[in-house]
């Protein structure tokens, strides 16, 4: 398809394995038409939440392919090269090849993960040499607590100056921070909101919309989120940008499981099965799924499994 601005809510989807650990493709492609439903504007897939690092390059261009099938024309494909098996430029380039050749339409990149504290330099000269690998429209992805580094408006315009910049996905938490990127750059790059109670402010500033984990849950109102956070302050808005945040903060930062757990057990009770997560991660206990059933409860979803 046509490359477009990406905006509007993107969810970062997890990927349902079966018993053997293979993909689950006819899972996801239901999920994908899900969400598709709720009017997402784009789709992330084989990123964190969906466990990159059980995807190996050949299994992360399938899940691209599928993701690509069922969105057809109707919204681009984001394509995580992320894990483990692109710590190193190399495997980030195989894996942006794989993204590529299946017909993702942008690859999502970080900065050297895993305890590495990049120079500028050497970030640089990673999204440079993975786009002229693949020759794909590059996402950035800004999360000082994942990598180490702070991806600022200066870093992120020598990157924007190397390789076809279309996209940020902004998850420093600090909104001094996110607040410089989008007056320097939301003219120019879909900057995307992360963290749940940053997505509605960050909006409002001028943020395209949110590549998040939570909010994407929330049926009609996730495509509401945009419209209502560019309006007039209303207690409308102020309630979604509550159910928001808890939702967000629930399924990452409460300590229920380790992420992707508590998304897929989050999933399954809307009706969405997604199986267990990968190894290493655990699924939920018994009480820990009680209280994410009551938390849901009390946000007003319907508990369907």
């Amino acid at each position: 398809m046509t490359q477009a601005m990406i905006e509007g809510f993107v969810p970062v989807t997890v990927t349902p394995f079966d018993r053997s650990g293979a993909v689950d493709h006819e899972r996801f492609a239901a999920l994908l038409q899900w969400y598709l439903g709720r009017g997402a504007g784009a789709l992330c897939v084989g990123a964190d939440n969906g466990e990159s690092w059980a995807l190996d390059t050949e299994a992360l261009g399938q899940v691209v392919a599928t993701a690509v099938r069922v969105a057809g024309d109707r919204v681009p494909v984001l394509a995580g090269a992320m894990g483990p098996a692109s710590v190193t430029t190399s495997g980030a380039v195989s894996r942006a090849r794989a993204a590529a050749e299946a017909g993702a339409s942008a690859v999502l990149l970080s900065p050297p993960p895993y305890m590495m504290r990049a120079t500028d330099d050497e970030i640089v000269a990673r999204y440079a040499a993975v786009y002229q690998a693949a020759k794909l429209p590059l996402f950035a992805y800004n999360a000082p607590g994942h990598f180490g580094v702070n991806l600022g408006p200066d870093l992120l315009q020598s990157i924007y100056d190397t390789c076809d910049l279309i996209g940020l996905k902004e998850s420093s938490r600090a909104f001094d921070h996110s607040t410089r990127i989008i007056r320097r750059f939301g003219d120019r790059i879909s900057v995307m909101m992360g963290p749940g109670w940053f997505i509605m402010p960050g909006i409002a500033l001028g943020a395209r919309g949110f590549l998040s984990t939570g909010p994407d849950l929330l049926g009609e109102d996730s495509a509401r989120i945009c419209e209502l956070a560019r309006g007039t302050p209303c207690e409308a808005s102020r309630d979604l940008h509550e159910r928001v945040s808890r939702l967000y903060h629930s399924l990452l930062d409460l300590g229920l499981g380790t992420p992707p757990a508590p998304i897929k057990a989050a999933l399954r009770m809307l009706g969405q099965d997604m199986g267990v997560p990968a190894d290493p991660v655990a699924p939920l206990s018994a009480e820990a799924t009680g209280r994410l059933r009551d938390i849901l409860i009390e946000l007003g979803f319907e508990i369907r499994g």
